[in-house]
């Protein structure tokens, strides 16, 4: 009998203990996801960018960033009025998902080569390139990547072996820069990261397989206001524009800041005064090559550029062309989150701008 009480004593005890036990398990399964610091995940993703080592724990915190920002909007791109702390995760030059293959071109045929031209302040900018097999001349198209963070060695390869319209270009007979910038971190309007893709398309101009009189640039976001700026600063045979961020163009943009930019992409008639007109209008006098806008209809940057400075481009005599993507997310330009279809409608747009009509 004694026996049988101790156990029935165990059992009883194990019991009570469970009933105590399950409770706080499902509240703790209850709990909401931790909270992220969205200031703390944009200083570790430009970090990432160029090139510092993350912990485990950072590289960790950086990507629990990126899955609540996609859970929260369904996207990973600010919408207009969005002006969420998460807002500039992805999409803007960072986070890339490419879910279209590249085209397939041979790293032994078409290696990738490091450029350093030394900008008119006397800095080393960095590029890569890839050229296709033979002697050329070959047109050339440099690209450069959105954001506002100078990009490390890993991103610019990456984007020149896996970027679906980086490698179909190539294919298509181009040569094919990946060029970065110095960081706008202290002054969103330097001068700086134009001096270095200045310098990038001056070094490609002169590489004995590139027909100088055939360069572009291809620009995408913050990349798309580099590109817009040296339209007006050196020859190029065009400059496309992904989605560019010309926010910092017209002036508005003082600080590196997201609130700031969001107010103003969500309501940019409000931010852009009488000065900033006349500022921006004489700046597109003097563009001097054609332009192609590539855009899409759900970042906020649609409204500034659509409504407001496509109508003075045309006002100012530019041959500007306007393609609309639909439904599509800051940096399909370069193939984010972009299916099959629209990567070959980016890629036939910068041809057909590029390449003259074949004689009947």
């Amino acid at each position: 009998m004694a026996q049988l009480s101790t156990r029935r004593v165990i059992l009883i005890c194990t019991v009570a203990w469970l009933v105590l036990l399950i409770p706080l398990i499902a509240a703790d399964q209850e709990q909401p996801p931790q909270e992220i610091d969205f200031d703390r995940a944009r200083e570790l993703h430009r970090r990432d960018m160029q090139g510092d080592a993350l912990t485990a724990d950072e590289r960790a915190y950086l990507e629990r960033a990126r899955e609540l920002h996609a859970q929260r909007h369904g996207r990973d791109d600010a919408g207009p009025g969005e002006a969420g702390r998460d807002a500039g995760i992805t999409g803007d030059g960072a986070g890339e998902r490419w879910i279209t293959a590249p085209a397939q071109v041979s790293l032994e045929d078409s290696p990738l080569q490091l450029i350093e031209p030394t900008t008119l302040d006397g800095v080393a900018a960095r590029a890569y390139l890839r050229k296709p097999a033979g002697d050329g001349p070959f047109p050339a198209i440099v690209t450069v990547h959105g954001g506002l963070h100078r990009f490390n060695d890993q991103k610019l390869r990456d984007g020149l072996i896996s970027g679906p319209v980086r490698t179909r270009l190539l294919q298509a007979g181009y040569v094919v820069v990946a060029a970065t910038f110095r960081s706008y971190d202290e002054d969103v309007q330097s001068r700086e990261p134009i001096l270095d893709a200045l310098a990038v398309i001056q070094a490609v101009k002169k590489l004995p397989y590139v027909d100088p009189h055939r360069v572009a640039v291809f620009g995408g976001s913050g990349g798309g206001n580099i590109a817009l700026e040296l339209a007006s600063l050196t020859p190029l045979q065009a400059a496309i524009l992904g989605e560019p961020a010309t926010v910092i163009y017209t002036g508005m943009l003082t600080t590196s800041e997201y609130g700031p930019r969001l107010k103003m992409m969500a309501n940019p008639a409000a931010y852009f005064t009488p000065e900033l007109k006349a500022r921006t209008d004489a700046k597109l006098r003097t563009v001097a090559c054609p332009l192609l806008i590539l855009h899409g209809d759900v970042h906020a940057l649609h409204a500034l550029n659509h409504d407001l400075l496509l109508p003075r481009m045309r006002a100012a005599g530019l041959d500007v062309t306007w393609r609309l993507f639909p439904g599509q997310h800051h940096g399909f330009y370069f193939g984010h989150r972009a299916d099959p279809a629209t990567i070959d409608g980016v890629v036939k747009a910068v041809r057909t701008m590029l390449e003259p009509p074949t004689p009947e």
